[in-house]
């Protein structure tokens, strides 16, 4: 490593800082981007709350504390120390010796050969954004995730880098990740891994389809943001949920590239990761799009076009029961024949992905099924006609703002009782929303509001509030079988006896299946439990379990209903049953606005009312 080109005496180090401050590098923008710091009320603090970031105490909340305390460990006289810190904070180093000039600006790292070898196994040409699309069955990826791809001078995916900023969780109970995530209690570190390990998690084994945003950045942009990224190696954030996430925190390398983006600026309070696509767009930093569906959508897509009896063969070549060259003697077109080989082909691959097949008989089954494949002239496949879904970024926004008027009326009140209601919801997608751009059969409510207003009594009154709701409808096949899910916290209002609504904390969950028919659209069945607590019942709470029976029915994409009963029986605690059922329907107006007749009954604690409410919901 070759030594700092500065001499390293006492009174020019002085005029070195004396310089920096005269010339306000600590409030210059570069500056402010490379150490994460943003205004808040009582001034600047830094992002990063690893104390291992800063070379000053006084770093995360002092940006000139920490240029000083940068330059001097520069040149201190320690040269090897000097040499360390050079190497650890690359970035700073080479915007400092640009802006004071105390060396030559070359385009170099000078000499921190760690960073100068992981530059040459790089070697980067160009950069994308990438987006696996939203999985409902993980915790950590039910909004979807963002990452940067590096890509190589080869042009080859297998030679590119995946750069991703995630949190240290393996907590897999969604309810105890939701918490952690939204106090921020766990810690977020930025990764380099080879892309194509990322495809293979993403794409083969979590379902997920990938949308990859080639970035517009020049060469040098590309070397400056890998430059702040060796400094972040190692150094930890604090990761919340809704805004430092996975989203926001990689904007800061983009930021780096090419300051004049200021994406970390331009964001609101809460931050998705389809968020900052929309915002890459706006900021033309954006040049090509393209899609890549993952394994079970292709899957997906052969089962589509085979018939009843070509579904049949195929499964029946995977388990064993006959082999490939058996579809040959099948009165199937060609187009046929070669479906389902691909259909068994692309199963096999992804069960073994999956681990859910031994090596042998994976490479038994795909062999076999490619070796009769080959023979067959027909060499297009089905899966080149697999259209390309609405983009994420052009569905509607997560932001929900709805108003809306309804009446209330129940056994012990002689007159229906108007009321006005007003919702917020921050994030981010429900059933009956418009799905393009989002997962079918997922909902993913978080801190839905409900607010009503009864002109009886002219009080404003809480009615609703989701912490979190989340439901996974997901359809069963022959060749996929997952089940259905749903959580929910939070706290709702009852009518008791007395014509009194009191208000409740629930916690409630369940499983089961979903079907889905072409005609009746998804009918699914759960098990459920739930807890209630109030004060104003006997033993402050009750305890049930039950059942719901629903069906979801998809009529265009503009219009969709729900229609769904439960029946609950409750023992311990307060005891009593319970029914109570509801039917939506949902169509949208525009991307971004949506008219809902919601209609739903309940009869428990042994008062019965019901509900009917006109609402108009505007996303932002």
């Amino acid at each position: 490593m070759s030594a700092v080109c500065f001499p390293r005496e006492g009174s020019l180090v002085d005029l070195l800082v004396e310089q920096a401050i005269a010339e306000k590098l600590h409030e210059d923008e570069y500056w402010l981007i490379l150490l994460h710091y943003k205004q808040g009320i009582s001034g600047f603090e830094s992002k990063i709350d690893d104390p291992d970031f800063f070379l000053s105490e006084k770093g995360k909340h002092n940006p000139l504390a920490e240029l000083e305390a940068t330059l001097r460990a520069f040149f201190q006289e320690d040269e090897e120390k000097a040499k360390e810190v050079l190497c650890r904070f690359t970035a700073r180093y080479f915007w400092l010796k640009k802006k004071l000039n105390f060396d030559a600006p070359e385009r170099t790292s000078d000499g921190c050969e760690a960073f100068d070898t992981i530059l040459k196994q790089i070697k980067p040409d160009s950069a994308a954004l990438i987006f696996p699309t939203a999985h409902i069955n993980s915790p950590s990826s039910m909004f979807g995730h963002t990452l940067i791809r590096i890509d190589s001078a080869e042009k080859s995916l297998l030679l590119s880098h995946a750069v991703s900023y995630a949190a240290q969780a393996h907590d897999k109970n969604g309810l105890l990740y939701a918490f952690k995530g939204i106090f921020g209690i766990y810690e977020g570190y930025f990764s380099i891994l080879p892309y194509y390990q990322k495809v293979k998690q993403y794409g083969d084994i979590d379902h997920r389809d990938i949308w990859e945003y080639q970035l517009n950045l020049t060469d040098d942009e590309i070397y400056l943001m890998l430059l702040h990224l060796w400094e972040l190696q190692g150094i930890y954030s604090d990761y919340f949920f809704f805004d430092e996430n996975c989203a926001y925190t990689l904007l800061f390398l983009l930021d780096a590239a090419r300051p004049s983006l200021k994406l970390t600026d331009d964001l609101s309070l809460w931050v998705m990761p389809i968020d900052t696509i929309r915002l890459m767009m706006q900021k033309n930093l954006i040049e090509e799009v393209i899609y890549r569906p993952s394994k079970s959508t292709k899957i997906k897509y052969l089962i589509s076009a085979a018939g009843e009896e070509e579904q049949d063969i195929a499964l029946q070549i995977y388990d064993g029961a006959v082999r490939s060259d058996d579809v040959l003697k099948k009165d199937f077109t060609q187009a046929e024949k070669a479906n389902v080989l691909d259909l068994v082909m692309e199963y096999s691959q992804y069960r073994y992905s999956r681990k859910e097949l031994t090596k042998e008989k994976y490479f038994d089954v795909f062999l076999s099924a490619s070796k009769t494949r080959s023979t067959i002239k027909n060499n297009d496949s089905y899966l080149g006609n697999i259209q390309v879904p609405v983009r994420p970024e052009k569905g509607h926004k997560p932001n929900r703002l709805g108003v809306g008027l309804g009446v209330l009326n129940s056994r012990d009140r002689r007159h229906d009782e108007f009321f006005q209601e007003i919702r917020i919801r921050p994030a981010y997608h429900d059933l009956l929303s418009n799905d393009r751009g989002y997962v079918k059969g997922a909902q993913i409510d978080f801190m839905n509001l409900a607010l009503r207003y009864f002109s009886s009594d002219t009080r404003l009154r809480l009615e609703k509030f989701d912490i979190l709701n989340i439901i996974s409808i997901s359809d069963r096949d022959r060749f996929f079988k997952p089940v259905s899910w749903k959580v929910s916290t939070g706290f709702y209002r009852q009518m008791l006896p007395g014509r009194k609504r009191a208000l409740f904390y629930q916690l409630a969950g369940g499983g089961g299946y979903a079907w889905k028919h072409d005609f009746f659209g998804a009918f699914y069945i759960t098990a459920d439990g739930e807890l209630d607590v109030s004060g104003r019942i006997h033993d402050s709470f009750t305890l049930g379990l039950g059942a719901s029976a629903g069906l979801l029915k998809e009529f265009s994409s503009r219009y969709k209903t729900n229609l769904f009963i439960r029946p609950m029986y409750f023992m311990p605690g307060d005891s009593h049953a319970g029914v109570a059922w509801k039917l939506i329907n949902q169509a949208s107006i525009t991307t971004n606005t949506a008219l809902s007749l919601e209609l739903s009954g309940k009869d428990s604690f042994k008062q019965y009312e019901s509900t009917s409410l006109l609402c108009f919901h505007v996303y932002f």
